[in-house]
């Protein structure tokens, strides 16, 4: 258990500074566009600022979840365990791709509704014994909402939030993305699970242009913590301007909670 705890607080820092690192690279960026007198330099900072209100969201929601998930909450649910042979999202340049070749109605898994929360709140510990397909439907749109006090920034947004839903699912599960682009500027937009094995983390997969909707499978197989967002040029805009959220995959078999 304490294991477990100390990984999840690893892997919640690891959200938290890298969505935290987007206000900087913005404010390196708006140096230069000052300088080259590109873009006003107010733009700049409103971005660095929406960043830096998601980043602290994605932070809230890491930390309550390192600090209140523990064997307390879940029960003991031994399945069979299944071989994970593929390489993690630091190294998956030379992995295939992890989606089923067959249709979800072939897999014989049952398909489930996942459990999502928005930041700072943290979904529910799973009950289930087996894996399953687990579906999300995502969107993008551009969402006016409140920055500060006195501010409203256009955040560009999954489900109409920033930061997006956080997942919740456990190893051995399929990840079903249905993903639609509703931003009415034209940007194209994609997901980078960093949950998923594969190129990208599925961001080739799920790469939608304006009005588009695409559908992908990933089979979850590693737990912990993870970050998601936008990988479409230019990225640093894209996570900066609220594209990012967090995913949770509990281990397969959840003993592992109970025992470092």
């Amino acid at each position: 258990m304490a294991f477990v705890l100390r990984t999840a607080a690893r892997q919640a820092a690891t959200a938290a500074a890298a969505a935290s690192a987007a206000p900087r690279r913005l404010a390196s960026t708006a140096a230069m566009a000052a300088t080259a007198k590109t873009t006003p330099r107010s733009h700049w900072a409103a971005m660095a600022a929406a960043a830096a209100v998601g980043a602290t969201a994605v932070a809230a929601a890491a930390a309550n979840y390192a600090a209140t998930d523990t064997a307390a909450h879940c029960e003991a649910n031994p399945i069979e365990p299944a071989a994970a042979t593929k390489t993690p999202h630091a190294a998956r340049g030379n992995a295939p791709p992890a989606v089923p070749r067959t249709p979800a109605s072939e897999s014989g898994l049952p398909v489930l509704p996942a459990t999502i929360t928005f930041a700072p709140a943290v979904p529910p510990p799973l009950k289930r014994r087996h894996p399953a397909i687990v579906q999300v439907d995502m969107n993008t749109t551009v969402e006016k909402q409140p920055l500060s006090s006195t501010q409203k920034y256009e955040f560009w947004t999954f489900n109409g939030q920033t930061p997006g839903p956080f997942i919740r699912a456990r190893v051995g599960d399929v990840l079903n993305i249905n993903y639609t682009n509703h931003d009415a500027s034209g940007m194209a937009h994609n997901i980078d699970f960093h949950a998923v094995t594969g190129p990208g983390g599925g961001a080739p997969a799920l790469f939608v242009e304006e009005g588009q909707t695409r559908s992908a499978y990933f089979k979850l197989l590693y737990p912990g913590l993870f970050f998601y967002h936008c990988a479409a040029e230019p990225l640093a805009s894209h996570i900066a301007n609220g594209m990012y959220g967090l995913m949770l995959v509990e281990p397969e078999d959840v003993r592992a909670r109970h025992h470092g």
